[in-house]
């Protein structure tokens, strides 16, 4: 699973155990009761703009006395529960760290063929499996020595599994930061 669909189901898990049900009410937000199991286990996929609603809506109406999943962050504390936002900070970081134009960037970053530049410029919305494919892609390519070029607000993801075959920059950089 991805970054967004780990807290998904952490978010959806954490709920459960409390309420002991989230359909309904991740179903009031989502707007379709035969999506909202897929998106909460993490089996489907969704856009940003659904990700952020949805968390929203479980930090506005979270059961009292439940505690927060702590893997996934508050809105109220942090920028990473927005996967644009995330993006919006570190990829035009990766690109002045690794002196690359995002046209470049975007095409290694995103094997199936869309374009960063239309979700950073807010174009177009994009799945949270992209997001965190080009969060996955700039992580693992961060150069060394640049540690400190990393957007302090965004964590630098642990899992880069998601990261395309067909990236082609040369690995190194992410142990500086992540260690």
């Amino acid at each position: 699973m991805t970054l967004f669909r780990m807290r998904a189901h952490a978010l959806a898990e954490a709920y459960r155990a409390v309420k002991g049900n989230t359909r309904a009410p991740a179903a009031i937000v989502l707007g379709r009761w035969d999506k909202v199991d897929g998106y909460l286990v993490g089996r489907n996929d969704m856009r940003c703009a659904k990700w952020a609603t949805l968390v929203e809506f479980f930090a506005e109406n979270w059961p009292e006395g439940a505690k927060w999943p702590s893997d996934v962050p508050h809105p109220a504390s942090a920028i990473s529960w927005r996967p644009v936002e995330m993006l919006e900070l570190v990829v035009p970081a990766y690109c002045r760290a690794q002196n690359e134009a995002l046209a470049s960037v975007s095409g290694k970053a995103l094997s199936d063929g869309t374009r960063l530049g239309k979700f950073l410029g807010g174009v177009q919305d994009m799945y949270t499996d992209s997001a965190a494919t080009a969060l996955a892609f700039c992580a693992k390519h961060w150069p060394e020595g640049a540690a400190e070029q990393w957007p302090a607000e965004v964590p630098f993801p642990t899992d880069l599994s998601n990261v395309p075959p067909n990236a082609r920059r040369p690995r190194g950089g992410a142990a500086a930061i992540a260690g």
